[in-house]
């Protein structure tokens, strides 16, 4: 995940490196979906991020303290030295605050960990020896994810279930900025 010292994309570029290079052992293609969010830290739904916190195991009135720096949030932008009108912000993480990158992969994790339980995700990154099988379903930084599938079908399925479980916190996938690639 992103926003953590000593993290960077370049983590995941190694990572994804290091699929490459060792995935060939079990001769056989893979397929990456490389999924770009619509204004994801925009776009988190509050209610659902409320659920999801205290579903994580978080103290209700933490999750109350942190609804309340939320409630009734207004903003305005500032335009060529000029100030818009204030609007009300009901969607989104705060800008700036320490606080929204960790709601953020909260929210993150959360959509992830129920896509990835869905029996079509992930590749199998076991070595030729062993017999227990690893799989690796996504790499994700930020708001940026790599999701992995054996077969194009298998992928479609598990960008259907993202997609899904994104809608239910809010996140949108932005169709034109999401690719797919086959690995042989």
């Amino acid at each position: 995940m992103g926003f953590r010292r000593g993290r960077s994309c370049i983590d995941n570029i190694f990572c994804l490196r290091q699929i490459i290079e060792k995935r060939p052992e079990r001769r056989a293609p893979f397929y990456i979906s490389f999924v770009d969010f619509k204004a994801a830290f925009d776009s988190v739904n509050h209610a659902a991020l409320w659920i999801v916190l205290e579903s994580y195991g978080i103290p209700s009135g933490l999750v109350q303290v942190i609804s309340n720096l939320y409630k009734g949030a207004r903003c305005a932008v500032r335009v060529d030295g000029q100030l818009t009108d204030w609007f009300d912000v009901s969607t989104g993480v705060r800008q700036g605050c320490v606080l929204s990158g960790i709601l953020f992969a909260v929210i993150y994790d959360y959509v992830m960990r129920c896509a990835s339980s869905c029996p079509e995700a992930g590749i199998d990154m076991r070595r030729q020896d062993e017999t227990r099988r690893r799989i690796l379903s996504d790499l994700a930084y930020a708001d940026d994810i790599a999701l992995f599938a054996e077969s194009p079908e298998k992928l479609q399925i598990y960008m259907d279930e993202v997609r899904r479980m994104s809608e239910q916190v809010g996140l949108k996938i932005n169709t034109k900025k999401t690719e797919v690639r086959i690995l042989n």
